[in-house]
């Protein structure tokens, strides 16, 4: 049998299909009315790329690689995931050098050595075939899902939280009791995300800023043929390197494929399987919400969450409390 694994097939190329049955998502041009647009997709519970949907956002234009290396912002400590899985290993290190590690000195904020030219075609071929050949590794560390809020909060004046098009119900209610779910992803040429559905079974819009990154989607009903639920635990189909004892009849799952560049916006609806990967260096930054659909599969989890941070909030409130009478300070 020929058993294709996803590859990458150079710079800016989409990868490999592998023999699968893949379709074009739903794309849109036409932004006029996007909210009523959206509000179909979302009601229909698919996917839709719209197309420079996120063009007008300031963070469309400021969040290049040489922003997130810049003062204060480039000296964070960020979380970097080193092998891809949820709870896996981690690497900590500043923003500055995670992005450095795969953007050269100028393009990543550092200084460019003197007697480098800029620009030339032979740095470009060279940085090429550094992608490619990168590309060829396993797993490329990949910062997913930095909760930036509590660092920076100034950058959620970049951008509308939620889009017009996208009303979160978590929105509506009091920042204590909003879920962190809003995140920025940056990695290089060949970073994934493998196969997952979206916690608490919630929907997400996804902006792309800089780069390229490909999503395949599996619908819902056709998640047996790429997810198996064991006693201990759930297991995906690995679209890198597909195991036919384990899932024989992914082939027949239909995927959709969207590709996102610069400018797009993209809906991700609830409760379907995604495998992402960044066709080239990529900026994007997304959002998990609530809306009518999936709010029933969205409320158990939800309440929970409530539930141990509003113990957290008084078991914090009990200590202080007990620190202060110790110290003489409560009257």
């Amino acid at each position: 049998l020929d058993v294709s694994p996803i590859s990458m097939e150079g710079p800016g190329r989409e990868a490999s299909t592998g023999g699968m049955q893949v379709h074009s998502c739903d794309t849109i041009t036409d932004l006029s009315d996007i909210k009523s647009k959206a509000k179909f997709y979302m009601a229909s519970n698919k996917p839709v790329l719209f197309k420079q949907g996120a063009n007008s956002w300031q963070a469309c234009n400021k969040w290049n690689f040489e922003f997130f290396c810049s003062g204060a912002l480039g000296e964070t400590m960020v979380e970097v995931s080193m092998d891809g899985k949820e709870r896996g290993q981690k690497g900590k290190m500043s923003l500055r050098d995670y992005v450095s590690s795969f953007r050269s000195g100028a393009e990543a904020g550092g200084r460019q050595p003197a007697n480098s030219v800029e620009d030339t075609k032979e740095e470009e071929r060279g940085r090429e075939q550094e992608q490619e050949q990168a590309s060829r590794l396993d797993y490329k560390p990949y910062m997913r899902a930095w909760y930036f809020q509590e660092d920076h909060p100034e950058l959620l004046q970049d951008f509308p939280n939620p889009p017009e098009c996208f009303p979160d119900k978590f929105k509506a209610l009091a920042t204590e009791f909003q879920p962190p779910f809003t995140w920025i992803f940056i990695g290089p040429q060949g970073a994934f995300s493998p196969l997952h559905r979206d916690i608490w079974y919630t929907c997400a819009w996804m902006a792309q800023f800089q780069g390229r990154k490909r999503f395949l989607f599996v619908p819902p009903k056709d998640l047996k043929l790429v997810y198996r639920k064991l006693e201990d635990k759930e297991e995906y189909l690995d679209l890198r390197a597909p195991d036919l004892e384990r899932f024989p009849s992914y082939r027949h799952a239909n995927f959709i494929e969207a590709v996102l560049e610069p400018g797009d916006l993209l809906y991700i609806p609830s409760r379907w399987p995604h495998f992402v990967e960044c066709l080239t260096d990529s900026v994007s930054l997304t959002s998990n919400f609530a809306n009518v659909v999936n709010f029933k599969h969205v409320l158990i989890p939800y309440t929970r969450w409530l539930e141990k941070r509003q113990a957290a909030i008084q078991l914090m409130k009990g200590i202080m409390k007990m620190q202060l009478r110790s110290s003489g300070e409560d009257g």
